[in-house]
């Protein structure tokens, strides 16, 4: 099966080359890269007073700001995760209520947020920009190598199924172990819910240094 899909030729969407600073559209990777050296050069003059980085819009610099002070405005009402952005409480919501605004246009899947789906859409190029720094091996999400690492490297295996016993290092995978072997049976699930709402509340939001920084 996993042949017969490699094999089969795929219609890669028109915009996954796309800009995304002024959104022109590109034919390969190799030219959008060319263009992005257009940008870099254009002047910036809004300066982080904490670590001197430099910023094309006061807007952009803000939000970085929120990461030095490390003052988290916006809670999750379901489970308490706090961040600095606005955009990223949107994005954790949707976690909890299952929506999915996202679709590929190569397949069915559907993702929480427009990074998720670029980051989708490089699977069907074959990208993998995501390499472990300790084995070499590349993965095409970030939390693929991150769970990677932690099975791989780690070895801490802390979330346990309560219905069999089976043993993950993420409750990540112990959600779809639970969905997969045990949803069907009726068994419940609530477990899962609490955990996922005491990792979410203890995480640290790595997500607000991206963006425009």
């Amino acid at each position: 099966m996993r042949n017969h899909r490699e094999n089969v030729p795929i219609d890669v969407p028109l915009d996954i080359f796309k800009c995304v600073k002024c959104f022109k559209l590109f034919s390969t990777k190799a030219n959008l890269s060319k263009h992005k050296s257009v940008h870099d050069s254009e002047k910036k003059n809004f300066v982080c007073e904490s670590c001197g980085r430099v910023f094309t819009r006061q807007d952009y610099l803000h939000k970085h700001k929120l990461t030095h002070t490390g003052v988290k405005q916006h809670v999750c009402p379901h489970c308490g995760f706090r961040t600095t952005q606005r955009s990223s409480l949107t994005v954790h919501i949707r976690k909890h209520t299952g929506e999915r605004p996202y679709s590929c246009d190569v397949c069915p899947q559907r993702c929480v947020s427009s990074s998720n789906l670029r980051a989708h859409r490089r699977r069907h190029l074959g990208l993998k920009k995501y390499e472990c720094t300790i084995c070499s091996k590349k993965f095409g999400y970030k939390v693929s190598l991150e769970e990677h690492v932690a099975s791989a490297h780690e070895r801490s295996q802390t979330h346990a199924c309560q219905q069999c016993g089976a043993v993950y290092t993420r409750v990540r995978g112990l959600r779809r172990h639970q969905l997969a072997k045990h949803a069907k049976s009726g068994a419940p699930i609530g477990q899962i819910a609490a955990m996922e709402a005491d990792a979410c509340a203890g995480a640290t939001e790595t997500k607000d240094a991206a963006g425009p920084l």
